[in-house]
């Protein structure tokens, strides 16, 4: 598109107040997480950085972060983790929209501590995609929500990504801070079809739908 070719597209958006939420446990090998969350702050320099993660990670690690001038948001695990480790994701995600919203930021992209978003204009892309495409009828939803093809499936209904994904702050919080999904795989009936799997709302669908 010429608009992103322009290297002035992103005039006026460094005002945003956008927040990265990392979430997860800390990738120590290669030092992952903590390379990943410096290159973030290189490459969105006027962005909020916040790491949520879990009560007992590495404590150096953790300190060294915050001397990046990151908030670092440590929370207790879930008993029930859920399936796909469903539970685990929604808390340490909400967590991070929670703080991203008392910190009166008013977009969020949401990742993971064991993925890497390497170009730097990711943040102004998902804005534009956002104001490009409004929504006809809002139906209670502010804008859209931005995914990725990653780990989305085209023929199994609701099954976008929850890998990544970017959205205005009242958004995000209807999305990702919900209740946690208390159910045993083993209590589910086996699903013959997509659409059958799409209806059991487990993993990325239960955040879908």
């Amino acid at each position: 598109d010429d608009t992103l070719k322009n290297p002035n597209y992103s005039t006026g958006l460094d005002s945003l107040k956008i927040a990265i939420v990392v979430q997860g446990p800390l990738l120590l090998e290669d030092d992952f997480t903590f390379e990943t969350i410096k290159l973030y702050k290189k490459n969105f320099p006027s962005s909020r950085i916040i790491l949520s993660t879990w009560e007992g990670e590495d404590d150096d690690i953790i300190a060294a972060i915050e001397r990046l001038n990151v908030d670092v948001i440590t929370s207790k695990k879930p008993l029930k983790a859920g399936v796909a480790n469903v539970n685990l994701q929604i808390a340490s995600t909400a967590a991070g929209v929670h703080h991203a919203a008392s910190s009166a930021c008013e977009y969020v992209l949401k990742t993971r501590t064991d993925q890497r978003i390497y170009s730097s204009q990711a943040l102004h892309f998902c804005y534009l995609s956002i104001k490009r495409f409004p929504l006809q009828n809002n139906r209670g939803q502010r804008e859209r929500i931005i995914a990725f093809n990653l780990n989305t499936f085209m023929f199994r209904p609701y099954s976008v990504s929850d890998m990544a994904n970017f959205g205005h702050i009242d958004d995000m919080k209807k999305y990702w801070c919900i209740e946690f999904d208390t159910r045993d795989l083993e209590g589910l009936p086996s699903a013959a079809t997509l659409l059958g799997w799409s209806k059991q709302k487990l993993a990325e669908v239960y955040f879908v739908s």
